[in-house]
Formats: C-alpha cells, structure tokens, sequence
C-alpha cells in the first residue's frame, strides 16, 4: 500500500551514498538522472499487484539535497568522536493512488508531510529517527520512525545495505488510509476506525559502481503492518514485498 497506493518512504532508497560531491556550499552540487523499473504486492482487497517504471531525478548539495519524492535540508551537522551526526528538515510526498475497485469508498488524497530527521554514522553504521506531519490537512496525522543500517563494501564497486525500520502511525493517519467510515460500510466491509499502529520493514540495498558517473542500483523491501492496520476490512494481506531495479547517472 506505500508508495503506489499508499507511499512507503525509502522503499526505493536509492539516494544514499550515491551522490556526495559538491563544488560549493550549500546549492551547488551534483545530479542524477535514471530510470527504475519494479514491482510491488499489493496489501488491499480487490486491488492486482503492480509492476511500474519511473523515472529518478536527485540532487546533492553541502546542505539541500532532493531524491525522488523526498527533499531535505540540513539545519546541523557535526563530529562526536568517531561519529557524525546531522539534523535535517523533511519534505516528503505520500503518495496515494485511489483503487478503481475499491466502490464506495471516499477519496483518500495523497499529501506532503514535512518534519524532522536527526541521525548519526559510525563504523558501526547508521541510526536515524524521523518524525512528520501532514503539511496539507488532508489525514491531519503523524509518523514517526526509528531505522538502522549498515553497509558493507563487499568491493570496491559493489557495496550491499541492509536496513530495518519500524514506524509509528498515530490514529488520525491510521484511521486515514486504512479506516472505514460509517458511510462506507457494507455487507462486506463493516465500519472500522483503527488506533494507532506500525509498520515494521527490513531491506537490502545493492549498488554497483560500473563506472565514476554510472551506478546500478537493486532493491528489495518487505513490510508488515501492526494489527490494528492488518485487521482493516481494506486490507487483503498484512505484508507487502517490493523489489526495485534501477540505473542513475551522475553529472
């Protein structure tokens, strides 16, 4: 349900590390261009899984940075030992695309949630806890999210990441996109009104360096939702896999 119908953010986390070079501070920087191609189950009733190609564009600055549907900019960084640390300001899109099957249901809009992202990096790798609320009015909820991840360089080419993360939905974006209203209630689909809840994920990252501009990026998602989200009447299947393929190219 993230991203193609509801967005999970980072589910085609193809931006980190990929772009760092910068020639001068604070808007000049590099770009990537590339398409990905991939495919997502589907979490709802009534709705195929699906298969999409879409374009990437990014953008990396000393601090303003862009990737697919996310932006970002830095508010502090520093060095605490060994480690580094940042506090950013997030603008991210929710991206909803409304089922065609799914009769008698109100329209649920996509939206964009901004907050806070702090993190910190070491040899032991990256910790980030992310907090967000809707910029738009449109579920008027929040989300906060605590993930880790650690990459290995298995060459000088070929790095692979795994990540894990869990997310707290609170109830007004619970009740949101996986809520059924009074109106919306039917013989089959009876009136429901989740309370807070989560989604757990775990990933791998693969990228593959084929020359100083050209990068080959693969990824592979799963996520499940806590129970008050898996029992929505909405929801056919309480985990979600995806798996991504992509190219970028940096100038």
């Amino acid at each position: 349900m993230e991203r193609l119908n509801v967005k999970h953010r980072k589910m085609i986390g193809m931006a980190a590390g990929l772009i760092q070079v910068c020639s001068s501070p604070l808007w000049a920087g590099e770009f990537s261009l590339g398409v990905a191609a991939g495919g997502q189950s589907t979490l709802y009733h009534d709705v195929e899984d699906q298969n999409f190609v879409i374009p990437v564009l990014g953008y990396e600055g000393e601090r303003f940075s862009y990737f697919l549907d996310t932006a970002t900019f830095v508010l502090m960084q520093g060095e605490s030992g060994e480690s580094r640390w940042r506090m950013r300001a997030v603008a991210t899109a929710r991206i909803f695309d409304q089922p065609n099957l799914r009769a008698g249901l109100e329209d649920r809009h996509s939206t964009v949630d901004i907050g806070l992202d702090a993190g910190i990096q070491g040899k032991w790798g990256s910790l980030s806890l992310e907090v967000l609320a809707d910029a738009l009015g449109n579920h008027e909820g929040g989300e906060a999210t605590i993930s880790y991840e650690y990459e290995f360089a298995v060459t000088e080419r070929l790095a692979i990441t795994p990540s894990l993360g869990v997310s707290y939905y609170n109830e007004k974006l619970a009740d949101y996109y996986f809520g059924v209203r009074p109106g919306e209630a039917r013989d089959m689909r009876v009136q429901y009104q989740p309370g807070a809840s989560g989604v757990a994920t775990a990933g791998v990252t693969m990228t593959y360096g084929l020359t100083e501009s050209w990068t080959l990026v693969g990824v592979v998602q799963h996520m499940s939702l806590g129970d008050e989200l898996a029992d929505s009447p909405l929801v056919a299947e309480e985990s979600s896999t995806t798996a991504v393929i992509g190219a970028l190219y940096r100038f």
